[in-house]
C-alpha cells in the first residue's frame, strides 16, 4: 500500500472516529437531554419523611381516650453530615439542648450508630423559638432538619390502658411489613396493634434543594400528612371507669384486712423466726422419740436386740408450720403466698392448679342428682363429687358447675384471687367495660 492510500485511510478511521464521537454528543444534548437534566434534579433533592398523626379512640359514649397532639422534632439528617462535621455537631446540639440525659458523647454514639444513611431524632418536644433557631443557624448545625412530630396523648389517664394498648419502634416481625420502616411507630399492644393499619394515617413529605456537597440550599416541596381514622369502641366511660375504681378500692380494702390479719397473728415473730421454732420442734420430737428407743432397749433382757432404725433427716413443712398464717393456701418452699387465679375445666380436659406444689385437676363427669349439677373431679388420683358453692380438696371452693365445665378457684384469705372478667350491655351483648 503507498503512502497516499495510507493517509487517506488513515484520515477515514479518524473522520468516522470523530463523526461517532459527535454523534454522540449531540444524542446527549438533544435526544437525552431531559432524562440527564431530571437525574441531575434527583441527586440535588433530599426527602424527609413526616410522621402522620394517629387516630383518636372514642368510647361508645364519645369520650376520648386516646389523642394526638403535634410538636415539633429536631431530627439528623446523617446523608447530609460529613464525617468531619459530626463532632462539632454532636457539641453544638448538646449546649443547645442542653439535656443532662443527652451529653455530646451520646449524641456522638447516635450520629456513629448502625443507621448511617437514615434521618434519627434528636430531640422531641421542642418550642418554637428552639425550631426558629436552629433553621435559623444551619451552618453550625448541618444536617439538622425540623419536622412535626405527633405525640400520642391520654386524656383521661389510665381509663381503658390495657384495652388501649400501646405504640413503640418496629420490631423485626413488623418490618416485614410493606409500609414500616424502623424510624416508624406501630402498634404494640391492645387496639392499637389490632387496628394500626387504620389509625397510622400516611406520612408526609418534604423535599429539599441541596448542592454537590449535600448541603441544604432551599425547601423545595412539602406534602402534608394525612391522620389516620378514628375508633369508636363499645366500652363505656362511666362504667369503665367505676369497674376501674371498684377493683382499684377491692385489692386496697384485700391488703388493708391482710395486713390486720397478719399483724394478730404474727405478733413479734416473722416467718423465717416460724420456720426456725418448727424446725426445733422436730428436732425435739425426734431426739424424745430415740430417747424411747434407747430406754427400752436397756430395758430388754439382753438378747439380740433389733438394729435401731437409721437417722432420718429432719425436714420442715412450710405448709404445716405456718398453718397458723396460711390455713390451707398454696404458698411456695418460702412460705410465700402465692397469688392464684380462677380455673376452668372442661369436661372430659384437664387443668393446672396454682400452689407450693403444682396438681392437675381432672374433669371425668357432670351429672343431675336431685334437679343439681354435680361434678366428679379426680386430682393427683384423688376423687371428689362437688356441686356448687362445696369447698373440698381442702383449698378449694366450686364457683359454678355447668353442663359442660366446673369453675374452681382456692379459698385464699390473703393472696388475691386473679380473674379476667367483663361487663356485657345486656341488650346486644357487647362489652362495655373490662
Amino acid at each position: 500500500m503507498t503512502s497516499p492510500v495510507r493517509v487517506g485511510v488513515l484520515g477515514l478511521l479518524i473522520a468516522v472516529l470523530f463523526g461517532m464521537l459527535g454523534l454522540r454528543l449531540w444524542t446527549m444534548q438533544v435526544t437525552e437531554a431531559q432524562a440527564y437534566n431530571e437525574r441531575a434534579d434527583q441527586n440535588q433533592v433530599r426527602v424527609v419523611f413526616t410522621p402522620a398523626p394517629r387516630g383518636d379512640i372514642f368510647t361508645a359514649d364519645g369520650v376520648k381516650i386516646a389523642g394526638t397532639r403535634s410538636a415539633l422534632a429536631a431530627i439528623v439528617d446523617l446523608a447530609l453530615v460529613g464525617k468531619d462535621e459530626r463532632d462539632e455537631l454532636a457539641q453544638n446540639l448538646a449546649a443547645f439542648l442542653d439535656d443532662p440525659a443527652l451529653p455530646a458523647s451520646a449524641i456522638m454514639d447516635l450520629l456513629l450508630g448502625p443507621n448511617q444513611g437514615l434521618q434519627i431524632t434528636v430531640a422531641k418536644d421542642l418550642s418554637e423559638d428552639q425550631a426558629v433557631f436552629l433553621m435559623e443557624h444551619r451552618e453550625s448545625f448541618p444536617g439538622v432538619n425540623i419536622i412535626p412530630q405527633p405525640i400520642r396523648t391520654y386524656p383521661e389517664g389510665e381509663l381503658g390502658a390495657h384495652v388501649i394498648g400501646y405504640i413503640g419502634r418496629p420490631n423485626e416481625q413488623d418490618l416485614e411489613r410493606d409500609d414500616v420502616r424502623g424510624t416508624d411507630f406501630v402498634g404494640k399492644a391492645g387496639v392499637e396493634k389490632t387496628y394500626d393499619a387504620l389509625i397510622r394515617g400516611t406520612e408526609g413529605v418534604i423535599e429539599y434543594r441541596v448542592d454537590a456537597r449535600r448541603k441544604v440550599l432551599s425547601l423545595q416541596g412539602e406534602e402534608q400528612p394525612t391522620a389516620g381514622g378514628s375508633l369508636i369502641l363499645t366500652i363505656d366511660a362511666g362504667v369503665q371507669a367505676q369497674l376501674q375504681e371498684s377493683l382499684r378500692l377491692g385489692l386496697v380494702q384485700a391488703r388493708r384486712l391482710e395486713m390486720d390479719e397478719r399483724k394478730g397473728v404474727l405478733k413479734d415473730k416473722s416467718i423465717p423466726r416460724l420456720l426456725v421454732e418448727a424446725l426445733e420442734a422436730e428436732r425435739t420430737e425426734a431426739a424424745e422419740e430415740a430417747a424411747k428407743v434407747a430406754e427400752a432397749a436397756a430395758e430388754g433382757d439382753g438378747a439380740d436386740e433389733a438394729p435401731l432404725p437409721p437417722v432420718q433427716p429432719i425436714e420442715v413443712d412450710p405448709a404445716k408450720a405456718l398453718g397458723s398464717l396460711y390455713p390451707g393456701l398454696p404458698i411456695d418452699e418460702n412460705g410465700v403466698c402465692v397469688p392464684v387465679q380462677r380455673v376452668s375445666i372442661l369436661l372430659g380436659g384437664t387443668a393446672s392448679l396454682s400452689g407450693r406444689e403444682p396438681r392437675v385437676a381432672r374433669l371425668i363427669s357432670i351429672d343431675e342428682v336431685g334437679g343439681n349439677l354435680t361434678a366428679t373431679v379426680t386430682i393427683e388420683g384423688e376423687t371428689f363429687t362437688v356441686k356448687d358453692n362445696q369447698s373440698f380438696a381442702g383449698t378449694l371452693q366450686v364457683l359454678a358447675v355447668a353442663e359442660d365445665e366446673l369453675i374452681v378457684y382456692h379459698k385464699d384469705k390473703w393472696c388475691p384471687v386473679r380473674t379476667i372478667g367483663v361487663v356485657m350491655n345486656p341488650n346486644d351483648g357487647s362489652i362495655i367495660a373490662m
